[in-house]
């Protein structure tokens, strides 16, 4: 339990922190385990998720597992994945809990980079295609403000022309929310 990276918590029936590993105290942004034995977990997971955390101390021996954002000392929030499995009693019976929280706060900023990296890429290859099929200006111009929206999730794309009279941007074709 000391050298686990991932937060572990030994919850009682009431659903506070009656142990709680180094990891813990690092994922909350605390320096003594004090400031966190004796404290509700419920209070530690953000408001948005607190009615879906209760699900977490069910009883009935089964592992649950969900993804809640935590709140940490100085009021910021992490998003973590959260487990939680029943502390296993002689009597068979039990409404303690351990309940472990992984930081996946990188990853899902990776996972989201990498979405958005390949709807960029899908934007390119469809503005590939734009350019060999499309018979003129025109048509090449709306078919890449199509894509912007359908492949690379633009709300709105629109392509201007300088008009040199004027000398102002006039719109030509867009595609999306106007």
């Amino acid at each position: 339990v000391t050298v686990s990276p991932d937060a572990i918590m030994h919850i009682d029936r009431c659903g506070c922190i009656q142990m709680l590993s180094p990891a813990s105290l690092t994922l909350f942004g605390h320096t003594e385990a004090a400031h966190l034995l004796g404290q509700p977990l419920l209070s530690l997971v953000s408001p948005a998720d607190r009615e879906r955390a209760r699900g977490l101390s069910e009883t009935g021996g089964v592992e649950r597992r969900m993804e809640l954002s935590l709140l940490r000392r100085d009021g910021s929030s992490v998003l973590c994945e959260v487990s939680s499995a029943v502390v296993p009693q002689p009597t068979g019976e039990s409404d303690e809990r351990l309940v472990y929280a992984r930081d996946i706060t990188a990853r899902k900023q990776a996972e989201a980079s990498i979405l958005h990296l390949s709807r960029l890429y899908a934007l390119l290859s469809h503005v590939n295609q734009a350019v060999a099929r499309s018979q003129n200006q025109s048509e090449l111009l709306h078919a890449v403000c199509v894509a912007a929206v359908e492949q690379g999730g633009f709300r709105l794309a629109w392509v201007g022309m300088l008009d040199s009279t004027s000398s102002r941007v006039v719109p030509v074709t867009h595609a999306g929310h106007d």
